[in-house]
């Protein structure tokens, strides 16, 4: 049994078929095959027996609970794109915009698509999903302990002068600053206590003051528990390869390697059903034989890098297309790696892209252009130097 299951924040709507219905309009309009389930009536949805569940992960912290109790119940989840769905929905000509036109529309949507490649949004292995969750962990915490810095030097400019200006920050991999620790309470330091004792300041007075750098104290040291379990993750056998190729792009950076191994593993899911990379040749409008490299393509616009054209007439315009997340790292890397030059790397790929980017300012392209072909040569190399590494 096929359903469409549309997801709310706290229930789902279900609409559930053993067969497409054929008068969908008819079909949305009889309230029989329809159903709403909160988490109080789990085992109703059980009961359903649903061997195929289609659902759009609007919301995925909430979406990720509904999957997860889904597939204990046996059923197998496939994701739909919020866009496939719009477009989708509008196809099949319903009268409204609500929940079970929603759930319907994923319910078409299955049978019709059943099997079709690219049909259905890619779902990544528990380790991945893990490197994934543990990325934006630790940009909330980056964006939290920011905050408190700056509250915490301020408060420090009129207690504690001398120390306001000491780097509270702390590296990847490093241990929590002396400073912090001492402002915490966790650890004594005989420098600081007789800094403080001779200080022009008003003293540390202040339990607010003690309080936010206990808060920093444990930011850190949650910030080192994960960095410590992304790199168990990375010591599995079959994300090593992946990082030895970043490593020659100076993508091995912590946050940055986990999401872009997040975003590309496995490998096989860009490859055509030979294992190989999908390569077409095709005629063009002038008559010229063009090679597409369809798989390297897909890489690229998973990893933000390949901008959809939308042709109308005399218009010529292009548009985003992929993981905004996905530029923001790339768009991270592109600015502190290869525009500057002592952290360049040093590898024949890297260097491509820093040719490429010297070249092109000298001929006075501009910089956003530039950037923007440049991190798509350098997706496409990482595409190539992967396939010359796993196949």
């Amino acid at each position: 049994m096929f359903a469409g299951v549309d997801v709310g924040s706290s229930s789902i709507v279900v609409c559930w078929a053993i067969e497409r219905p054929t008068q969908v309009r008819e079909t949305y309009r009889d309230f029989a095959n329809f159903r709403e389930f909160d988490l109080k009536s789990i085992d109703a949805l059980k009961s359903l027996g649903i061997t195929k569940a289609f659902l759009e992960p609007t919301g995925w912290h909430y979406a990720r609970l509904w999957i997860s109790i889904l597939e204990r119940s046996g059923a197998d989840v496939c994701l739909v794109g919020h866009g496939e769905l719009l477009s989708y929905r509008k196809f099949l000509d319903l009268p409204d915009k609500d929940d079970r036109a929603d759930a319907l529309a994923l319910l078409c949507y299955g049978f019709d698509f059943e099997g079709v490649t690219g049909r259905f949004l890619f779902r990544r292995d528990a380790d991945c999903q893990k490197l994934r969750d543990f990325y934006f962990r630790l940009g909330f915490y980056a964006r939290l302990r920011t905050s408190l810095i700056n509250r915490l030097r301020q408060d420090l400019k009129y207690q504690f002068p001398e120390i306001s200006n000491v780097y509270l920050g702390r590296k990847t991999y490093g241990n929590t600053p002396l400073t912090v620790r001492w402002l915490s309470g966790e650890e004594e330091s005989q420098g600081y206590e007789s800094s403080l004792a001779c200080s022009v300041g008003e003293g540390l007075y202040c339990d607010d003051t003690i309080f936010m750098a206990e808060l920093l104290y444990d930011i850190f040291e949650q910030e080192r528990w994960i960095e410590d379990r992304i790199t168990d993750i990375f010591r599995l056998e079959k994300f090593v390869p992946y990082l030895e190729v970043l490593q020659e792009f100076k993508m091995g950076n912590l946050r940055t390697a986990a999401f872009i191994i997040s975003q590309v593993f496995p490998l096989d899911c860009f490859l055509g059903d030979n294992g190989r990379p999908i390569v077409e040749k095709r005629l063009t409008e002038n008559g010229n034989l063009a090679t597409r490299r369809l798989s390297e393509a897909r890489f690229k616009s998973r990893m933000g890098a390949a901008p959809s054209r939308e042709f109308s007439g005399k218009s010529r315009r292009f548009r985003k297309r992929g993981s905004r997340e996905a530029r923001i790292v790339l768009w991270r890397w592109f600015r502190t790696i290869i525009e500057i030059r002592k952290n360049r790397p040093a590898s024949e790929v890297g260097q491509k892209v820093v040719r490429l980017w010297e070249d092109g300012k000298e001929s006075g392209v501009p910089v956003k252009k530039l950037r923007a072909k440049c991190r798509s040569v350098a997706m496409a190399l990482l595409f190539r130097r992967l396939c010359d590494k796993l196949l």
